[in-house]
């Protein structure tokens, strides 16, 4: 058994997205993807401070993260292929996992 994520997003530090807001996001630095059915982040990578991993709805919720912000609550990432960026327009939500 594992936590998981129960929604598409970026799995975060409560810490780091606590009172984000539309006029003040917290922008993060994405350090990897998690999909569904994977063991996961590498092994040496944790979500740190001011940094997120984006997740898929049913992936394994990444050492160091707390919470999953939806992928609706924020800008969705910048550029193409994975995202090296992402900026919370809200804090975490009370239907967040982790």
């Amino acid at each position: 058994p594992f936590d998981n994520s129960s929604m598409d997003g970026y799995a975060v530090r409560v810490a780091d997205v606590e009172g984000a807001s539309e006029e003040f996001p917290a922008v993060l630095t994405v350090i990897g993807d998690v999909a569904a059915g994977s063991a996961g982040l590498a092994d040496d990578q944790v979500v740190g401070p001011g940094q997120a991993a984006r997740i898929m709805t049913g992936a394994p919720l990444p050492a160091g993260a707390e919470a999953v912000v939806p992928v609706e609550w924020t800008d969705g990432g910048t550029g193409e292929g994975p995202a090296e960026g992402m900026r919370a327009h809200a804090d975490a939500p009370e239907g967040a996992t982790g």
